[in-house]
């Protein structure tokens, strides 16, 4: 049997590989950085948002209680609010799933 000689030209596989391990390492450390970054972000805008409106739903129930009653002192019908509060209600049960989903992948994310 005779032995193949590589020439200098050829690399094999793992000299590629080893020749390419930092640009490799560095790409895939930018992915997960700005992927992380990005979560956590998106973490952070839906819990302000979760606290603006856990915070503004009172300040409005207000707003509507006060209206009632000035309202039914002079003698006008009252408006009807159900539908902006069942609205409102609702968006703030889609950004509560959105701060656990996003926290959930920011818990992810450190955990590696």
């Amino acid at each position: 049997m005779s032995k193949l000689k590589r020439s200098s030209k050829e690399d094999s596989s793992f000299d590629l590989y080893r020749r390419n391990l930092l640009l490799y390492g560095l790409l895939r450390f930018m992915l997960f950085f700005t992927a992380s970054q990005a979560t956590f972000l998106a973490f952070l805008v839906s819990g302000v948002t979760f606290i603006v409106q856990y915070v503004s739903i009172h300040g409005f129930l207000r707003f509507q209680y006060k209206l009632t009653v000035l309202l039914i002192m002079i003698n006008r019908d009252r408006l009807n609010f159900q539908k902006f509060n069942d609205a409102f209600i609702y968006c703030i049960h889609i950004v509560m799933l959105l701060v656990g989903g996003f926290g959930w992948c920011c818990l992810m994310f450190i955990e590696n």
